[in-house]
């Protein structure tokens, strides 16, 4: 199990979303082999949904 002290969270738009309504939180873990987890937002508050997500990761 990845501990979110060892990931490095970031909020993304997604420049290939077709309704240009889609954004994604992704996680870095810099002290493994830099793996990526990826959590991807679309439709109506996308981005409100996204950045509500990543401030609760962020505080874990």
């Amino acid at each position: 199990m990845v501990t979110s002290t060892q990931l490095q969270w970031e909020l993304v738009e997604s420049p290939d979303s077709m309704d240009g309504d889609e954004w994604r939180v992704e996680a870095i873990d810099y002290e493994s082999e830099g793996e990526c987890y990826v959590t991807i937002f679309s439709g109506p508050s996308a981005e409100e949904r996204a950045r509500e997500y990543l401030a609760w990761k962020q505080s874990a």
